[in-house]
């Protein structure tokens, strides 16, 4: 923060996602099931885990799924709001979200590889060469992943009775208490969610709206 309120320049004053592609995994899918994104840094976790910019030239690049078989779940510690929720990620809990992305680092390799582009990269020793096989891949995902800050669907909006929304965004069993935000997707959109997250709020404004004229 300091480099760039000083100079105009460093991490700071870039933008954080260079570049983004979708891509498909396999030919034979009818839409991509992979998002690509480009960073102009690379960082890593501490002892204390906060996230630490590495202060040299590098890039980083982030393979997420977009459409994950795996289910995390969130549940109550106790009756205290105060409370923190606990989290559970389950991450691979589907193995064929493991395999996807394994594919997802063989396309980055391509990716790095391809000229102008791949002469500017010195050092690939952070991820498996291409000879090093399918397990190492898989070993090196399974190690490396982690939820990359699009969470949805723990309040899910649907009409069967497991639904936590009704499509109007009421929460069931109560008066006066809706939910308008990410939280209501049934389903995880193809990208970044915030779009779709904006437009169920503005949506949600209107609906409340015209429930509180029609009762006056």
């Amino acid at each position: 923060m300091a480099h760039w309120l000083i100079a105009g320049q460093g991490p700071v004053g870039a933008a954080s996602a260079e570049a983004i592609g979708f891509v498909r995994s396999r030919p034979d899918l009818e839409s991509p099931d992979l998002q690509v994104t480009f960073f102009p840094y690379a960082s890593e976790f501490n002892t204390a885990g906060r996230v630490v910019l590495k202060p040299r030239s590098l890039i980083s690049v982030g393979v997420n799924l977009n459409y994950p078989g795996s289910r995390s779940h969130v549940t109550l510690r106790s009756r205290d709001p105060a409370d923190p929720v606990e989290i559970h990620y389950r991450l691979f809990e589907d193995e064929a979200d493991l395999e996807t992305l394994a594919r997802g680092l063989g396309i980055v390799r391509q990716v790095i590889e391809e000229e102008p582009f791949g002469r500017h990269v010195v050092d690939r020793s952070s991820y498996p060469p291409a000879g090093a096989g399918p397990e190492s891949d898989r070993n090196f995902v399974r190690l490396n992943s982690r939820s990359f800050m699009h969470p949805i669907g723990t309040c899910r909006m649907g009409s069967d009775p497991e639904a936590v929304v009704t499509p109007d965004l009421k929460v069931r069993g109560t008066v006066g208490l809706w939910v308008a935000d990410a939280s209501v997707f049934p389903d995880h959109i193809s990208g970044n969610i915030n779009a779709t997250t904006m437009m169920i709020g503005e949506k949600a404004a209107d609906m409340i709206k015209a429930e509180f004229h029609a009762a006056l």
